[in-house]
């Protein structure tokens, strides 16, 4: 099974997020088929069990507008056979004891996009989606899986050019 996201617990533990590479997008493939949002997928896309089988961590970000209103989100791609899946993990703190609950949030074919590609421009729809196009998605970012903080920063440098 996956490993469970880490909560950094200091600054210390944060990975770096001032000084970074700037990297861009890669092509956006042409056609690009997907869907974000929450259910409406069409039909096997999702597991019938509800989490995923061996994804790949892409990042963990959060969110802090005060101590009432936060969020802890992992994204993940997880391969399919016929198209890449995007899920997030959220800590649900409203349980006892805390736990982390899957949900899927974005699918694209599988054919004539990378698992790169895939991730990247997943994220970045499902962040408009989200932020209604506005805002930043991110207070900071948590942990890095297989994007980099330079690689999270150049879909928000998208998002905000309206590319």
């Amino acid at each position: 099974m996956t490993a469970t996201p880490r909560i950094p617990m200091s600054p210390a533990e944060l990975p770096q997020q001032r000084i970074h590479s700037v990297v861009g997008l890669p092509p956006r493939p042409d056609p690009f088929e997907f869907g974000v949002g929450y259910g409406d997928f069409p039909e096997g896309i999702v597991p019938k069990r509800g989490v995923p089988r061996l994804p790949s961590m892409l990042a963990q970000v959060e969110w802090a507008q005060s101590p009432w209103n936060n969020g802890i989100t992992a994204f993940y791609l997880q391969r399919r056979s016929r198209v890449w899946l995007l899920w997030t993990r959220s800590l649900d703190d409203n349980a006892w004891p805390w736990r982390w609950d899957w949900l899927p949030v974005g699918w694209c074919p599988r054919r004539g996009v990378d698992e790169r590609q895939a991730a990247m421009h997943l994220l970045l729809e499902y962040w408009r989606f989200e932020t209604g196009g506005e805002g930043r998605p991110y207070d900071w970012i948590n942990e890095e899986g297989d994007l980099s903080v330079a690689d999270l920063e150049a879909i928000v440098r998208e998002m905000k050019s309206g590319g």
